[in-house]
Parts: C-alpha cells; structure tokens; sequence
C-alpha cells in the first residue's frame, strides 16, 4: 500500500493506493525514492515468485496508481531480492537497484541493477550482475551512495557479510565504477573493503561457518 502525508507532521494522508497485489509474500521489503520526474519509484521483492520489482508511480502521490510494475531481476525462487536499496543516480537520473540474493542454503550473494529509464521499464536499457558472492547470509542489508565525478563516478555499496552462522557478521564496502551517462550498461568492481566485525576483532575473508540462517523454513532449489 501507499499513502503520502498532507502536511509535515503527516496527522493527514491520502487515501492508500495498492501498488501490487498479486499474491501473499509480496512487498515484504521495500526500498523508495522520488525519482527525477518527481514521481516515487518503488523496489520491493515478490517472494512468492523469487523476483525483484520496481513500480513506477502515475503521479506524484501515486493517487492514480502505478503506471508500470516490473519484474527487474529474477532467480524464481524465495530469498531472493530482500534487504533492497534504491537510489537514483545523479549521473543519469535513473535508479539503481541492490538487493540480497540467497537462492539456496550454502551461498550468498550482493547483486545491483542499473536502470535505462525512470521507471526501470525498458529489459534492454537495465543490466543486472552479480558483485560479490560468499557464504550463507552474505550480502544482506545493502545501502547505497554514489560519489565521484562525471567523469570519474563510484558507486558505494555497503552490506553485511553475514559469514553462514552469524558468529562474525561485519559490515563490509564494495567500490564499484559505473559507465558515466550510461544507460544501465554494468559496473566494474573496483575494491572491496572488509569491516570490523561485530565482535570487534580483526577481520578476515569470509571462510565459510554453520548456514543456520538459511533453515527457516523459505524456499530454496531443490539440493
């Protein structure tokens, strides 16, 4: 559902609209920006289908609905696309997409989706690739920045290495090159910074640990 607020302390708000409705275990992570047009852009995953989507609003309040709903990236699995981030990016005003890829219960994955257009419509204008791969849990919580210049831009991806038993989690930074002026034409991985753990001790490569993370009862490939 959406609503936006009439006044700062939002004590008024509109009537919710329905952004997606096609089934349960949809929507449960959401990420959103005002896109360049003004309109909000929403990433959200859809668990039930193992697919990331991002719906583009009509207006600027959404009244109308979403003028588009789409299936970004999908692995036709649960686990995948939680945790998301959203951010547009100030070098072509298209959004940028990471999210939390766990498609079975050894490995884990951070992933990016760089749009073409505002509402991340066009499958020819958007590349969706794979930064870094660990053990279970890994790539969780990601948030995004994007520095740099024109001609020389990064883009900053912050997640958690969550090292398969969650006994030396650790906030880690991936510095990725983006194509200047591109339209969703990829990254290049540039350095990868591992955090402190929570611990507080010295960090180190992932190395493997128990995947009790990933005994929840979600769905997975079959082993």
């Amino acid at each position: 559902m959406f609503v936006s607020c009439a006044d700062v302390a939002c004590t008024t708000t509109s009537t919710p609209v329905t952004i997606d409705d096609a089934g349960d275990e949809l929507g449960t992570y959401i990420s959103m920006k005002v896109g360049v047009d003004g309109r909000p852009v929403i990433m959200y995953a859809d668990e039930r289908s193992g697919a990331i989507k991002v719906a583009h609003c009509v207006y600027v309040h959404c009244t109308a609905g979403v003028a588009s709903k789409m299936p970004v990236d999908y692995a036709g699995v649960g686990c995948y696309g939680e945790f998301p981030e959203l951010d547009i990016s100030p070098l072509n005003g298209f959004p940028i997409l990471s999210y939390f890829n766990q498609t079975n219960k050894t490995s884990g994955a951070l992933r990016i989706t760089q749009c073409g257009d505002a509402g991340c419509i066009d499958p020819s204008l958007r590349t969706s690739q794979t930064v870094l791969t660990g053990k279970c849990g890994f790539g969780r919580d990601s948030s995004i920045a994007i520095g740099g210049s024109r001609r020389a831009p990064r883009l900053f991806v912050s997640f958690l290495d969550y090292n398969g038993d969650g006994a030396a989690k650790r906030a880690s930074l991936a510095i990725l090159k983006p194509v200047p002026g591109s339209r969703g034409a990829g990254a290049t991985p540039l350095h990868v910074q591992w955090g402190v753990s929570e611990e507080g001790g010295a960090p180190s490569p992932p190395d493997g640990g128990k995947d009790d993370i990933c005994k929840t009862g979600k769905r997975f490939t079959p082993e």
